[in-house]
């Protein structure tokens, strides 16, 4: 269990530390060790209802990766001025709770 943990962080910290793509073969053995983690881990301590002895992973059961389209800078521009008039608002509203705080 100590070398698919290991396996696990590995591969966990490349994908958050790292700057390049993750290959699909490192996804799939990351989610594939962590699974074999977790089985032994319901088999070993679960109390209740355990997992069947012949359960095995799947490679094709996870979804498949949908890329992410990044955001143009007149999109990011809006979403700012958005955030920054419904701050205002919550502002102007907290004031007003304040102001009514106070009277009572």
């Amino acid at each position: 269990m100590f070398s698919k943990a290991r396996i696990i962080n590995t591969l966990g910290n490349r994908a958050v530390h790292g700057h390049r793509a993750i290959p699909l073969d490192d996804a799939v053995a990351a989610v594939r060790e962590l699974f074999h983690v977790t089985y032994w881990l319901a088999r070993t301590y679960g109390r209740a209802a355990r997992p069947a002895p012949g359960l095995a992973f799947n490679a094709s059961a996870p979804p498949k990766a949908t890329p992410v389209r990044g955001q143009t800078a007149e999109q990011l521009q809006q979403l700012e001025a958005g955030l920054r008039e419904r701050d205002e608002k919550l502002a102007t509203l907290l004031a007003d709770k304040s102001t009514l705080d106070d009277e009572l």
